[in-house]
């Protein structure tokens, strides 16, 4: 069935029977006003509009103007009398879709036949316009996603988009670790001038650009769970665990390879800082046992000594002798009582005194400072009484003063202090937990000062780095990295300073404690915020 809307006489009786004739059945709606024709669009969907040249009230321009308001593409058909090429070419002009004239009515079912056809292949264009806007829209939108997660992802991320690999982009979280400038190229095999400003190391040795893993992906050979460390510029590393697959193209074919970076540094550096941990809870274990064993023929030794200070008729040299044996002895089970302080430590915190702990460990280290000449002094101005673990603060004070004595050329000088003091916390420089309302917290401040020659300022922020030494083999890297360990355990702060000028150097070690329970009610002398 054809639905035909006639504007006018276009669809008459005349009309409609050659339609008939040429095998259409046919449904007409005839229209002559402008009002009737909006109706008959908005009723319902007609197959083709025929329309006179001109009617009354309703132009073909208007009739045209109608069916775009409307988003309708119903073929506009005009049927009129002969007229003109000039009217032909206006009616098209005004948005008919063909002419046909009275004298040439057998060409109308073929036109309405190639409008309908038309009409239908400009809404399939139309829909397949409109899906592919659609798809690309969502596309930009998966692409944004996926470009944030890129972005936000605290792994690094490298792509490439050629089998070369001489452009390699790295995502923000990359750049960042490798200390690279934003959108820069991060591939060794790039020409030398445009190289970045690191090296690649596997398995310790650095190795043609052509085995790295990017490079490898981008040639087909996919790469999983490679270590390979990175050397920055200014000679620190980065050890990551990288993944990297290949990128193909249409033809299948690779094109690229992107790669996953994670990094594992801290987590190599904590299985190494384990082992020395271990080592170093051996030789603990090893020296209390060993000191353990000694205390019996020690006492044995001591009790013969005695013995033979009271024989009777003993030369006087010999008395002398054993005098001095005697002396020595008394030092022998100090250095036993306090290698086994060392090792034994209580499971909960107890009362103990700063300044006792200064004079254990400068007892114990009396005749090594003696020998190289370092002069200790020594300032108490309280005795320091707080709660903690007297061998983890035996170590900490044990770690600075030998670094202080390994530091400082003959003749110099170690300074201890002890005093109690008030911290006060400026609200945008505080830190750690917070303690209660209030802005301030008694407590004992420790300074240890040598007079050495310093500590360089590019060491200056790595002090505190586990396994960083300027000792070479002679250190480990965890001392001053544990002692910080252990002053945060017990709820106080270190901090440094130190000076190369010729004729002021040295450094300077000022830790805050807080003190034990029951003296926190007394009024210490208070320092500067931030010291």
């Amino acid at each position: 069935m054809l639905r035909v809307l006639s504007i006018g006489d276009a669809g008459d009786d005349f009309v409609a029977s050659e339609l008939r004739r040429q095998g259409y059945e046919l449904r007409v709606e005839q229209v002559c006003t402008r009002e009737a024709f909006s109706q008959a669009l908005d009723r319902q969907a007609w197959d083709v509009i025929l329309s006179e040249f001109s009617v009354p009230g309703l132009t073909v321009q208007q009739a045209a103007q109608l069916l775009r308001a409307r988003h309708l593409d119903a073929p506009l058909i005009v049927v009129s009398n002969a007229v003109g090429e000039e009217k032909a070419v206006e009616a098209m002009r005004a948005g008919a879709h063909d002419f046909v004239t009275r004298n040439s009515l057998v060409r109308l079912g073929p036109a309405i036949e190639r409008e309908i056809d038309e009409a239908a292949n400009r809404r399939e264009r139309r829909r397949a316009e409109l899906f592919i806007v659609d798809l690309n829209r969502d596309l930009q939108r998966r692409i944004a996603e996926l470009q944030t997660l890129v972005n936000l992802v605290p792994v690094g991320i490298a792509i490439t988009d050629t089998p070369d690999c001489r452009f390699i982009r790295a995502n923000p979280a990359f750049e960042r670790m490798l200390e690279v400038a934003p959108s820069s190229n991060i591939s060794l095999s790039a020409p030398v001038e445009e190289r970045p400003p690191f090296r690649i190391l596997i398995s310790g040795q650095e190795v043609p650009p052509d085995l790295l893993p990017m490079q490898r992906a981008a040639r087909g050979e996919n790469v999983t769970g490679q270590e390979v460390e990175f050397i920055r510029e200014d000679g620190t590393s980065l050890r990551f665990l990288a993944s990297a697959v290949t990128l193909l193209d249409e033809n299948g074919r690779p094109r690229g390879a992107v790669g996953a970076f994670a990094d594992i540094t801290e987590m190599k550096q904590a299985e190494h800082m384990l082992r020395n941990s271990e080592k170093l809870a051996s030789v603990g274990r090893l020296a209390a046992t060993i000191a353990h064993e000694i205390n019996n023929p020690l006492e044995a030794v001591t009790n013969v000594l005695y013995l033979l200070e009271r024989t009777a008729g003993m030369p006087p040299y010999a008395a002398e002798l054993v005098a001095i044996a005697q002396k020595e002895m008394q030092r022998i089970s100090m250095i036993v009582k306090q290698t086994l302080g060392f090792h034994r430590e209580s499971v909960a915190p107890v009362r103990i005194s700063i300044a006792d702990l200064f004079d254990e460990v400068i007892s114990l280290y009396q005749r090594k400072l003696d020998s190289a000449g370092i002069h200790v002094h020594r300032s108490y101005r309280s005795r320091g009484e707080i709660e903690g673990y007297p061998g983890e603060l035996r170590q900490v004070f044990s770690n600075l003063i030998i670094n202080a004595a390994d530091a400082i050329a003959r003749g110099g000088h170690i300074h201890l202090r002890v005093q109690d003091v008030t911290r006060r916390f400026w609200p945008e420089r505080r830190r750690g937990p917070r303690l209660g309302g209030n802005s301030s917290l008694n407590g004992v401040r420790v300074v240890i000062a040598d007079t050495g020659p310093g500590i360089p300022a590019e060491n200056r922020r790595r002090l505190f780095e586990p396994f960083f030494t300027t000792k070479g083999e002679k250190g480990t890297g965890l001392g001053l990295w544990v002692s910080q360990g252990i002053i945060m355990k017990h709820g106080g702060r270190m901090q440094m300073r130190s000076s190369t000028r010729p004729g002021r150097s040295g450094t300077v070690f000022s830790i805050f404690l807080p003190l034990a329970a029951s003296q926190s009610g007394s009024t210490p002398k208070p320092v500067a915020a931030g010291e």
